[in-house]
């Protein structure tokens, strides 16, 4: 029997605002206590303030961090898309998602996003996450607000009539469109949002 490959997701608190900033996984435990390869907004906020390392879940399946990276990405907002805080580029899942083609003022990101993941995020696509992983999930998120502006997305995303632009067929909802082809909602609702041309649903 192959040995199931494990991880951890970790977050990086600032002390002076006491906000998270940045979200990310790792299948070392030196990973989050480490400051080189980090982007040059996260060099910015730990030039200055200090900040704490929390590790949120560990030894969980590696595929369940993607997961949950993604979903905390999406929980807390990426401060260039002026959603959050978080000064991740990317929308996680060890993926491009959400990738945006420069950063402000810098040379910037060269490649534009592709709106396709790497090859460690499509092993997840449709996987379950473990009982385990439910369950720190939800001792994590006890007492956590969702902001406004994402139950207000949340709200729409559940409620809008959605078509199929492959088979024609259309959905309720994006969410329902979403899992009768196997999609992440969150991720065709960027898809969407960004008129992405992997893009399969529209909303009418």
């Amino acid at each position: 029997m192959k040995n199931i490959k494990t991880g951890l997701v970790y977050a990086h608190r600032r002390l002076d605002t006491n906000k998270i900033f940045y979200i990310g996984i790792s299948n070392s435990n030196k990973r989050p206590f480490i400051k080189t390869k980090r982007s040059i907004f996260w060099n910015r906020i730990v030039s200055k303030t200090d900040y704490k390392i929390e590790i949120l879940y560990k030894d969980i399946p590696y595929c369940d961090c993607l997961e949950l990276e993604m979903l905390l990405i999406n929980l807390l907002g990426r401060k260039d898309n002026g959603l959050g805080e978080l000064v991740n580029l990317t929308d996680g899942g060890e993926g491009t998602l959400g990738m945006k083609p420069w950063s402000y003022g810098t040379k910037g990101i060269l490649k534009a996003n592709s709106g396709s993941f790497k090859k460690g995020h499509k092993l997840c696509i449709g996987r379950i996450l473990s009982d385990k992983t439910k369950k720190l999930i939800s001792e994590n998120n006890k007492g956590r607000i969702n902001s406004n502006y994402n139950k207000k997305r949340t709200s729409e995303t559940n409620i809008k009539l959605c078509l199929d632009l492959e088979t024609g067929i259309y959905y309720d909802s994006l969410n329902e469109g979403c899992y009768a082809v196997n999609i992440r909602p969150n991720t065709e609702s960027t898809r969407i949002s960004r008129k992405s041309k992997l893009q399969r649903f529209i909303y009418v």
